[in-house]
């Protein structure tokens, strides 16, 4: 739910991603020449030309496709090569294996080539070390590897029906949840995790608690929605919504908003001294508030553990209410020991106040 700015640190797990690949799958190409010459002699395509075309511009391109980004794909070039033919992706042919024939779609057949098995496998390992280890639609289920194994699936952004050539692009593979990747099956999403832009807002969507009573803090007293960045529901977030069901997903989770509330509530000047004694020394106020509410007080690394979004969006609006705020990656972050009351029902003295400045 928070996009990754491309930078130096992800084009080296991009390019260790390439050379991985180039090393574990070296008949990608010799594979698709073969598959070129059954797919141009099994149907009688309106411009075979075009389909030729479109095969070499793909076995030429496909080492640098690996790690193209996105800014760089050439979504209409393809395209236009096969205008006459657009749908030949999806025709179904008949492929000889030994002395049996398999049906396949021309695109599955590519990914087949493509190795895409493999290559799960492969970037699974990369996303554990990037730290992506939730789904990146929902933040709400894990996305773990390990032991040769995915547990999770992988979104293509843009879906390998229709652009298969960036089937096993870094780019365009996002770790997902199986139910918000059948949501988006092969749609085109408003949310890609990775940019170039340093324009484009990080951070497009908002998980907004609402505490609609909280005596007694529980999950009935607690709605969870989604809405945009800027505190309403805007066009993008109301689409998100409806392809993912954000909404009613977090309705199974409103507990989570309770207990994190409790916690919360429980970070008063009184308590403080116990809870420091119980957890441990720590060198500054934000590694004991981090531990204390089992998060990051830094948006970056939301990716790390589900659930952080929903915490990290709770409380900056925790905060907001009374006029403070978490610091974006690029502020130092100052807390201080200051005496307000976040909820009528319940007055406390809060002891984490986050000011920020200039780093």
């Amino acid at each position: 739910m928070r996009k990754l700015l491309i930078d130096d640190k992800i084009r080296i797990f991009a390019v260790k991603y390439k050379n991985t690949v180039n090393n574990e799958c070296d008949s990608v190409i010799e594979d698709l020449e073969t598959l070129k010459d059954v797919v141009l002699e099994s149907h009688p395509w309106k411009n075979k030309d075009g389909i030729r075309d479109y095969f070499d511009k793909f076995i030429s391109e496909y080492p640098d496709l690996l790690a193209l980004e996105p800014e760089k794909w050439d979504i209409g070039g393809y395209d236009d090569l096969v205008k006459d033919d657009p749908d030949f992706l999806s025709q179904i042919i008949e492929f000889k294996k030994n002395t049996k024939g398999s049906k396949r779609r021309i695109y599955e057949k590519i990914m087949e080539c493509l190795q895409y098995s493999k290559i799960r496998k492969i970037l699974g390992e990369i996303h554990m070390e990037m730290g992506l280890k939730t789904c990146v639609y929902c933040n709400s289920q894990a996305a773990e590897c390990g032991a040769g194994k995915l547990f999770y699936q992988l979104d293509h952004f843009m879906p390998q029906s229709k652009y298969p050539y960036l089937g096993t692009c870094f780019y365009n593979l996002q770790p997902s949840d199986s139910s918000c990747n059948v949501r988006k099956s092969n749609k085109l999403c408003n949310f890609h995790l990775y940019v170039n832009s340093k324009e484009a807002p990080l951070s497009p969507f908002k998980l907004q608690v609402n505490i609609l009573n909280d005596v007694p803090i529980n999950k009935d007293n607690f709605t969870i929605n989604l809405i945009g960045n800027t505190g309403i529901e805007t066009k993008q977030s109301k689409e998100y919504n409806e392809m993912f069901h954000i909404d009613d997903k977090y309705l199974s989770h409103r507990q989570k908003a309770a207990t994190f509330y409790k916690k919360a509530l429980r970070l008063n000047e009184s308590n403080q001294k116990a809870l420091r004694e119980a957890l441990g020394d720590f060198q500054t106020q934000n590694e004991f508030i981090e531990e204390w509410l089992e998060m990051s007080l830094d948006e970056r690394f939301i990716h790390e553990e589900p659930f952080r979004k929903l915490k990290y969006d709770f409380l900056n609006d925790l905060l907001d209410n009374i006029i403070y705020k978490i610091s974006s990656p690029k502020l130092s972050v100052i807390i201080n020991i200051v005496p307000i009351t976040i909820s009528s029902n319940l007055p406390f003295s809060v002891v984490m106040v986050c000011r920020t400045c200039r780093a």
